[in-house]
């Protein structure tokens, strides 16, 4: 039986403290416009269970796939600071209000600082471990082949969603064709084990889930090459 896949990156549990998670709030951007990759990605909105960064003007956007080099500052874009939570405040119709995604190049007046700016709730990655579905089928199709990848490393990819509410979305997803072992601290995620669904799940489909910490972590605990470790060119 095929496994249901369940949108983004999702929230499991705290690392040494209790399983309810923190969350910040940021604004967006005027006519913010997030794409899979910058200057060459497909435009998507932004939806709960979007990995985000903080960019250094105080508001957040989508974060990159592994190893983007097309902008300024790109050897960081990949880093996540955090997991989309929320939305407590859009713009639909002209009138913030709170909503379930972000629509793609909302312009607004009054500055990030003004009761029209968009607000996005956000849970750090830092200390946490989140589920996350992968693309393609690991392996043999097994559990065993599944269990055999839990300490490797992978990045996230983007299969973006044409249909439902909040498309396109970008649909983050793990990266099968990018697992490493060897210490490729340069990938953005560690698999750290099976998702909650345990033996239900089908491992010989696609959406097995994944438990994972992220390793690129933007303003992590511990500033170390093994936490910061993306695009180490």
């Amino acid at each position: 039986m095929a496994n249901t896949h369940r949108y983004g990156i999702r929230f499991q549990r705290a690392i040494g403290s209790g399983e309810t998670p923190q969350v910040l709030t940021f604004p967006i951007a005027t006519a913010y416009a997030p794409v899979t990759i910058f200057g060459a990605g497909t435009s998507v909105n932004l939806n709960i269970g979007d990995p985000v960064r903080l960019f250094e003007d105080g508001t957040i956007g989508l974060v990159q796939t592994a190893q983007d080099v097309t902008t300024a500052n790109a050897d960081s874009d990949d880093y996540t600071f955090g997991i989309i939570a929320g939305f407590p405040r859009v713009i639909v119709g002209g009138f913030p209000r709170p909503g379930s995604f972000y629509t793609s190049g909302t312009t607004y007046t009054g500055g990030i600082g003004s009761d029209n700016a968009p607000l996005v709730s956000v849970i750090p990655v830092a200390g946490n471990i989140f589920e996350i579905d992968a693309d393609a089928v690991v392996g043999a199709g097994t559990k065993s082949a599944c269990l055999a990848v839990v300490g490797q490393t992978a990045t996230i990819t983007y299969s973006v969603l044409t249909s439902g509410t909040g498309q396109p979305k970008a649909n983050p997803l793990l990266g099968v064709s990018t697992l490493a072992a060897g210490g490729a601290n340069q990938l953005q995620l560690v698999i750290v084990g099976l998702g909650k669904a345990g033996d239900s799940m089908d491992f010989a489909s696609t959406n097995v889930t994944f438990q994972v910490k992220f390793t690129a972590e933007q303003l992590a605990v511990a500033p170390d090459a093994g936490i910061f470790g993306a695009n180490l060119e």
